[in-house]
């Protein structure tokens, strides 16, 4: 395990720097604690616009795949609960997930302490239960790549419905695993889900929120890939 307070900086590297044997920390995994310190968590990432904004669609996308009502969200990497509040303040029920200690006592100090659990998502996870939609965006780059299937496996054991984004671009170390679309397609293709796209313009509007959403075509078929283009 690598403790990145041994680290002088955070660098930046080409994307795939995570498997190049020459960068001393290749192929590690990362202490928690000081890769997500108070400096990481000093400012919110997200404002209560962007958070309403995510929710509002969600409500959209939703009822226009099932033609119900969102009622139940799991959210995997609930930072210091920006978006987790919002949801909670527009009554959908919400359960959120924190890896980090420092983000948790952040969600803990908004009042989300019965809402927000403290669980490594790199481990195996299980709520025993099914949630409409599972919300995780800008968390798949930060899991080290090695990890990738204990995440999705996380994923899909909870939901049908997955409200997803990921960096592809930005190496360092808090991003080591920034994969292409195509990466993700095809490993939630393994596990026969499909993929729907939506608005571009609706990355930078949700301050990239947003590259997709995936779906479990044992529950709802195959889609029609433009469904929300039009929304």
């Amino acid at each position: 395990m690598i403790n990145t307070k041994k680290i002088e900086e955070l660098k930046y590297f080409q994307k795939d720097w995570w498997f190049d044997q020459n960068n001393p920390d290749s192929y590690s995994y990362f202490d928690l604690n000081s890769l997500y310190d108070q400096d990481y968590f000093k400012h919110d990432h997200l404002g209560p616009d962007i958070s309403q904004k995510i929710l509002d669609l969600m409500k959209l996308y939703f009822n226009r795949i099932t033609s119900k009502e969102l009622n139940s969200i799991l959210e995997l990497g609930s930072a210091a609960g920006w978006v987790t509040e919002v949801l909670v303040k527009n009554g959908v029920s919400v359960q959120g997930v924190e890896g980090s200690p420092v983000g948790y006592n952040k969600c803990v100090d908004r009042g989300l302490s019965e809402i927000v659990i403290n669980h490594d998502l790199r481990l195996p996870l299980n709520f025993n239960k099914k949630y409409d939609f599972c919300l995780c965006t800008e968390v798949a780059e930060h899991i080290e790549p090695t990890f990738t299937s204990a995440l999705i496996s996380n994923i899909i054991n909870h939901s049908d419905l997955v409200w997803f984004s990921y960096n592809s671009t930005d190496g360092h170390h808090h991003h080591s695993n920034c994969q292409p679309q195509k990466f993700w397609n095809n490993i939630f293709d393994f596990f026969n889900y499909g993929v729907l796209y939506t608005k571009k313009e609706y990355k930078q509007s949700l301050n990239h929120r947003l590259d997709c959403i995936f779906y479990n075509k044992s529950v709802f078929g195959e889609l029609n890939e433009n469904l929300l283009i039009n929304i």
